[in-house]
């Protein structure tokens, strides 16, 4: 542990003074994160388990570990923000002292992903998206290391925190089904696993709904059948497709110089090029997403905070073109790295089931109702590593020189520079509002009369 902490520490030290300049400080929710905090205050302060009707997750562990930590402290919003921070304070220790989950050596790779405007903006809130991903992730390290009992606690953990835990199980049968190097047998483990996991969902919704306690909008897969009613379904799919993999190829684009030597071996340019004006024609008009509830509306962080508003406008109106092509390159870039990596012998289990898990994952988004950015974040460690996985020593190529891993530092400090920047903006507002909220109580105005969007609403007249 005391080698963990001290290989993170320059990582920790970063992540702390963002943080303080963010100043993730002030009672007032952020995104869906009032329904899971209405969820924990009723649990706490009334002894009653019931989740709210807006949210549509399992969200048991999550709500669980909020009661945990604000029936010491009492309730606040502040407290259940600063239980995710932990979360990523435990999470950044734990993933220095791991070398394959991304490398305890691979900083660059680190940073891109604790610093990515998605994973970061959301370490700041109490919303489900970190506990998840972290739970999801551990679990597979943990599995791959054969630490079975621990690794099937973390993915039953991650289960009853979003229900697509599941894929946990589901992944690692047909990653191991399609590698002969895999560690267990198509039938072993991974299929114990997996009938566990449906299990825990089953018993879930059987006892939850016994008790009252389920939410409203609870859904499962069977759900996606909604997209075979949409006209022209596959047409849909394919543009969405398109528009999450210029996003997953501009998070990538940091550490795309790193490997440039071995993304040069992987095709030939034109292959590259012609991907990359497919991905941009598809896409165009499209990007970013704006759809309410998304992070990066107009690359701002968070979602419409008034009816009829797209949060946080971009300050300059030519920087979605200009990024719309450079993830259109990444994501062309992406797409050759990954199918080379899962070509390649010398590629890292835990890498090719983690490509299982990305592919599976993107056709479950794709085929949904909604398309929220912030989904994207189960993925970021495994497209990260297939772009930045170094060439292996037996293959002859050189790592990347000191100019590129300079441009490679001078990416990711850019893209955190953004993201503590728009996380900052965020809080400051959501300060502003909700200062003017409580003005307004104050001066005899009924809660529940009060117009200040969703959260507002969500918050006073709730379930």
């Amino acid at each position: 542990m005391a080698s963990s902490i001290k290989r993170a520490a320059p990582l920790l030290l970063a992540f702390l003074i963002a943080a303080v300049i963010v100043d993730p400080t002030g009672n007032f929710p952020l995104n869906d994160d009032w329904s899971y905090a209405k969820a924990v205050k009723r649990l706490v302060e009334v002894g009653e388990l019931r989740f709210g009707d807006w949210a549509a997750m399992t969200q048991l562990t999550h709500i669980a570990i909020g009661a945990a930590v604000t029936s010491v402290t009492g309730f606040s919003h502040v407290t259940l923000r600063f239980t995710t921070l932990a979360i990523v304070v435990g999470f950044m220790v734990w993933m220095s002292g791991r070398g394959g989950f991304p490398g305890a050596s691979n900083a660059p790779l680190q940073a891109a992903l604790v610093f990515n405007p998605l994973f970061f903006s959301l370490s700041f809130t109490f919303m489900t998206d970190i506990l998840f991903a972290v739970l999801f992730w551990m679990s597979m390290d943990l599995l791959i290391r054969n630490r079975t009992g621990w690794g099937m606690a973390a993915a039953v953990a991650a289960t009853l925190t979003r229900q697509t835990g599941v894929g946990i199980g589901l992944s690692w049968m047909v990653a191991g089904a399609m590698s002969g190097r895999a560690a267990h047998a198509p039938l072993g483990a991974p299929l114990r696993l997996s009938i566990a996991l449906i299990g825990v969902l089953i018993a879930y919704a059987v006892l939850m709904r016994h008790i009252g306690a389920i939410s409203g909008n609870y859904n499962t897969l069977g759900d996606l059948l909604w997209i075979l009613d949409h006209e022209r379904p596959f047409a849909r799919m394919g543009g969405n497709l398109a528009l999450l993999m210029v996003y997953l190829g501009l998070f990538a684009l940091p550490l795309i110089p790193l490997n440039l030597d071995r993304i040069r071996r992987d095709a030939p340019a034109w292959v590259t090029g012609l991907l990359a004006v497919g991905l941009l024609a598809l896409t165009w008009g499209r990007f970013p997403m704006t759809h309410d509830g998304n992070l990066l509306m107009g690359w701002g962080i968070g979602p419409a905070v008034v009816p009829g508003g797209h949060g946080l406008a971009a300050p300059f109106p030519w920087l979605g073109p200009v990024l719309n092509v450079l993830g259109a390159l990444g994501g062309a870039v992406l797409i050759v790295r990954t199918a080379a990596a899962w070509r390649d012998p010398e590629t890292s289990e835990f890498l090719r089931w983690g490509l299982v898990v990305c592919a599976g994952y993107l056709l479950f988004l794709v085929a949904g109702r909604f398309l929220f950015d912030r989904y994207l974040l189960l993925l970021l460690p495994f497209v990260l590593m297939a772009v930045a996985t170094p060439p292996c020593p037996r293959s002859g190529e050189g790592g990347a020189g000191a100019g590129f891993r300079i441009l490679s530092w001078a990416m990711i400090a850019l893209m955190a520079t953004y993201s503590v920047w728009a996380t900052r903006v965020q809080h400051d507002w959501n300060r502003a509002r909700w200062a003017e909220v409580e003005r307004l109580i104050e001066a005899g105005v009924d809660p529940t009369e009060i117009k200040g969007g969703f959260e507002v609403e969500g918050w006073l007249k709730g379930d």
